[in-house]
């Protein structure tokens, strides 16, 4: 797993991966029990 650098490693995933210079962010809804639609509307607010 050369070139793979992770920043704020949790159980589950990490909240920033970098690979090949492209950083990849990681965000989760409080609420995983709503639709898609709610989920987006908590992660983007």
């Amino acid at each position: 797993m050369n070139g793979i650098r992770r920043f704020g490693n949790s159980q589950r995933w990490a909240d920033i991966v970098v690979h090949r210079g492209v950083a990849h962010w990681v965000e989760v809804a409080e609420d995983t029990s709503l639709d898609a639609r709610g989920q987006i509307g908590q992660v983007l607010a």
